[in-house]
């Protein structure tokens, strides 16, 4: 905001479109008597003038574009929760591939609100290196379901320990 503009209350505000809407003081009398600008005092008055909505009801512009606002939003979260359906265990993989394979429908922030799943979360799962330990427990997972097949899934935790140590892979019957 600029030094030299005015900032004026809520309450004096809407004391001066009241007085506009009662009808008993005019725009440049308004201007005169508050030293308020006339651009200034329009907006005021379209912005917070009542609209009567039913019988007993008003809402001012302010109000009803934040319901606008309110209403999109929850259109797009519905959309998103009947879109995220196939998401089985909400694991943070799984939300963090959900939230990539729509990138062009909708933001990622829009996502993790409708999901309710954290921003940061969200970034840092797509940052993230998997350490040399996951990378290794990756690995022996493979061969151990790789020797599971092979043995056509008849062999339990023993059997795969001993033929995983017979092709040089190192592992103990806890491991497995």
């Amino acid at each position: 905001m600029a030094k030299n503009q005015k900032s004026y209350t809520l309450e004096f505000k809407q004391q001066i479109v009241d007085l506009y809407n009662a009808g008993g003081t005019s725009s440049p009398q308004l201007k005169r008597e508050y030293d308020v600008n006339r651009s200034t005092l329009s907006n005021l008055v379209k912005q917070l003038s009542p609209v009567k909505v039913s019988e007993e009801e008003t809402v001012t512009l302010k109000e009803y574009k934040a319901l606008q606002k309110e209403n999109r939003r929850l259109k797009i979260e519905n959309e998103i929760q009947k879109s995220d359906r196939h998401i089985r265990e909400r694991t943070i993989a799984e939300i963090v591939t959900f939230i990539q394979d729509n990138p062009n429908h909708y933001m990622a922030s829009q996502l993790c609100s409708a999901l309710k799943f954290p921003r940061s979360t969200y970034y840092k799962a797509l940052i993230s290196v998997p350490s040399n330990r996951q990378e290794e427990y990756e690995e022996f997972s493979y061969k151990v379901k790789q020797a599971y097949d092979d043995s056509k899934r008849r062999y339990g935790a023993v059997k795969i320990c001993r033929t995983l140590n017979d092709n040089e892979t190192p592992c103990s019957v806890k491991r497995t």
